[in-house]
């Protein structure tokens, strides 16, 4: 049972070498529960109906064709992109990671015996299905060496195709989530509201703080806590560039719900699960753990759960946790390297810093996708090295059409290299165009 007082404590960050101390306040708690905070609301300057998912607007801005750079590759037409985030009756959050199983906040997450309901659509009358949770776990207490506030649910029976299951977004180092990107899920009226209670606002992670932190007390822990987590600020005091009136704060009564980030590769990728909320200095922030690092934890918890239900849920035995990494040259991020990325990165090495801006990318993460000759920049040679890829068979695909001669001739007599996969972190030095990136190579044991 949750208690419902609300309960603040203070929790320091150390940010660009400064160090403060923040007020914050467990999302779960009492007392102010109220609707996730967008800045377009706020100013009258945007209708509720781009955020709140079932007002059923198809200008809402979780749809693919809103997302800031445009739907991922092929994937225009996912229909149920957002059918495995789900609520249950009492307001508690349960997003799908596998066919079988949730998760969510440890100190607000659903009961065994509660009822999770997944919408497949925008419609808040449309088709849906149900599961009740069978089983369910704090990964502190069985599995993880720290006490981060991760949950994990088992469902009584898999759900069907029709309900999305989200892969968890692992990038090589902890800095590289640094000024990612996000869209995160909030409730969109008065705690605990209903299964559609539901909005979607953007935000960008703050820079030096996606890391392992050590040595503060959230209290829902018992004591000191040691987690994984990352921080965004509303109204970008903060963070490095904002995403205007989309931009949001979540509040109380948001804990559990998910963070996402969009152009995982044809699929939003899992990114964290709100934790708590305040301020730091006069700024507002969120807090999320960072589920992506517990990936080793929740398979385990997820084994340690599926034997122990086995012949309740038998299925679930077989459940794996899916991750997701960038994919080298795959510039129409759909999660597959074949010609239509040819067209893609064209398009993007006209401005290459608009084009990261408008995906919610970090130089990181374009240098991941990017660096296809190894030699730290991310230019036209990279584009030729894609086409001779995709030519000698290379890439994700069995066969691959013949890039158009156009495409060749416009890229001029190029020297080429062998293919170089190494990977490398983008590191601007002044002097450097957007498309010529410099960056140091890293250490192979930090690899995808």
């Amino acid at each position: 049972m949750h208690n419902a007082h609300r309960v603040e404590v203070l929790l320091r960050f150390d940010l660009w070498g400064t160090a403060l101390l923040g007020l914050a306040a467990m999302l779960w708690t009492g007392g102010a529960q109220a609707a996730m905070e967008i800045e377009g609301l706020d100013n009258s300057t945007a209708p509720a109906s781009n955020y709140d998912r079932y007002d059923n607007d198809p200008a809402w801005i979780g749809n693919p064709a809103n997302w800031p750079g445009g739907p991922p590759g092929t994937n225009a037409g996912a229909p149920y992109v957002w059918s495995g985030v789900g609520r249950d009756p009492n307001g508690y959050w349960g997003t799908m990671i596998s066919p079988s199983f949730i998760i969510s906040a440890n100190h607000f997450h659903p009961q065994v015996g509660d009822s999770i309901q997944f919408n497949y659509n925008n419609d808040p009358s449309g088709p849906s299905e149900t599961r009740t949770v069978l089983a369910g776990e704090w990964l502190q207490t069985s599995v993880s060496g720290d006490q981060g506030d991760v949950w994990i649910g088992e469902l009584n029976s898999p759900v069907s195709s029709n309900v999305a299951t989200y892969p968890l977004l692992t990038l090589p180092l902890l800095t590289d989530y640094n000024n990612l990107g996000i869209s995160t899920f909030g409730l969109s009226g008065s705690f605990p509201g209903n299964a559609t209670t539901v909005r979607m606002g953007r935000n960008v992670i703050d820079a030096g703080t996606a890391q392992y932190y050590t040595g503060f007390d959230p209290s829902e822990t018992g004591g000191v806590t040691n987690a994984y987590a990352f921080q965004y600020t509303f109204n970008n005091t903060m963070s490095n560039r904002g995403v205007g009136n989309d931009e949001a704060q979540v509040m109380p009564g948001d804990s559990g719900g998910p963070t996402f980030f969009l152009y995982a590769g044809g699929t939003p990728g899992l990114l964290g699960i709100h934790w708590l909320e305040g301020t730091a200095g006069s700024n507002p922030i969120s807090i999320d753990t960072f589920a992506a690092q517990y990936a080793t934890d929740i398979q385990t918890g997820m084994n340690q759960l599926a034997a122990a239900n086995v012949g309740t849920n038998g299925s679930a035995v077989a459940d794996t946790v899916k991750t997701i990494s960038p994919l080298l040259g795959d510039f129409n991020l759909d999660g597959h390297v074949n010609a239509a990325d040819i067209a893609a990165m064209e398009a993007a090495l006209t401005n290459l810093k608009s084009w990261e801006s408008t995906h919610g990318m970090n130089d990181a993460y374009l240098d991941s996708i990017g660096d296809l000759n190894g030699d730290g920049k991310v230019n036209n040679a990279d584009l030729q090295q894609l086409i001779t890829l995709l030519k000698t068979g290379g890439g994700s695909v069995s066969t691959v059409p013949e890039p158009a001669s156009c495409v060749l001739l416009g890229l001029g007599v190029l020297a080429v290299a062998g293919l170089n996969l190494r990977r490398c972190r983008v590191s601007p030095r002044a002097g450097m165009s957007d498309g010529d990136r410099a960056c140091e190579t890293l250490d192979a044991t930090a690899g995808i």
